[in-house]
């Protein structure tokens, strides 16, 4: 499956307390990424978050797995009432967008974490 036989990927981040780290398909066709927050973040709020490892020219369905709201939802898992929309939405944006635009992070609560996947479209 795509754990054992993906590509690991790490986003380089300003925060030391927050880690990005994913695992991308051989093919670029899917990724699993989580967005782990460590301790307190320093920002009050995360700003855009790179995905980094994608295939730039291919249109991908970006979403959040984990939490869901049987899990617990957004209050246990984050310090703001509503998450951006994607969150609960999910979105679609090519690689090269994921990766140098990025999509806005909802801010985790200490020791939680976000986790998204990356589906390519076509």
């Amino acid at each position: 499956g795509l754990l054992h036989s993906g590509v690991r990927v790490n986003a380089d981040l300003a925060d030391p307390n927050l880690k990005l780290h994913g695992v991308v398909a051989q093919d670029g066709a899917e990724a699993l990424f989580a967005a782990v927050a460590h301790g307190t973040l320093a920002a009050e709020r995360p700003g855009r978050l790179g995905i980094p490892g994608l295939d730039p020219e291919r249109t991908y369905r970006f979403e959040a797995v984990l939490p869901t709201p049987g899990d617990g939802g957004p209050k246990d898992a984050y310090t703001q009432t509503v998450p951006p929309a994607w969150v609960a939405e999910g979105a679609t944006a090519t690689g090269r967008f994921l990766a140098e635009v990025g999509l806005p992070l909802p801010i985790l609560r200490p020791e939680r974490a976000l986790l998204l996947r990356a589906t390519a479209m076509g």
